[in-house]
């Protein structure tokens, strides 16, 4: 996993940590490491994630947590990780995911970029587009985030960082 902080040079926003995960493609290895990242808080990942975007190849499907019919595909602690402090952000709520990777004839939803819930972005778009499969077998995911800042009302307008000169 990687993580960085992102701030905006004149501080329009605080800061932003943003990890990317590969998590291993077998069920074994991807336990004991997603368990290890939530059992051992770090800078790469806090034990309450707060201002944090997670995203990268999670080599499961989130949504089968949520069966009984299925083994799960990561261990509790992880999901209820993600359950407790992140959404989707490229699915809303009330879609199924689309599929993020295919090989051959079966395709299923591995990737993803979750926000954590105390952001105050509002999603303007999301998209998963088709890659050519001779460059990789995942797909693209976009989100277009526009932040809010907080305490204000979705619809407000603020001059905050405007210059003022003649032609704005």
């Amino acid at each position: 996993m990687i993580t960085t902080t992102v701030s905006h040079r004149s501080d329009l926003f605080p800061p932003v940590t943003i990890s990317v995960l590969y998590a291993p493609a077998t069920r074994q290895d991807r336990y004991t490491f997603l368990s290890r990242l939530v059992d051992s808080p770090s800078s790469l990942l806090a034990a309450s994630p707060s201002r944090h975007v997670l995203l990268g190849d999670f080599n499961y499907t989130y949504s089968q947590h949520l069966s009984s019919s299925s083994p799960r595909q990561a261990p509790g602690c992880w999901l209820q990780l993600i359950e407790d402090y992140f959404v989707d952000g490229v699915t809303p709520s009330d879609q199924a995911a689309q599929p993020t990777f295919a090989r051959g004839s079966q395709s299923s939803c591995i990737d993803f970029i979750f926000l954590s819930k105390d952001l105050h972005f509002d999603r303007l778009a999301a998209d998963v587009k088709y890659v050519q499969p001779v460059w990789t077998d995942h797909f693209m995911l976009t989100v277009k985030l526009q932040y809010l800042p907080p305490n204000r009302d979705e619809g407000s307008v603020s001059a905050v960082g405007i210059p003022h000169h003649s032609f704005y």
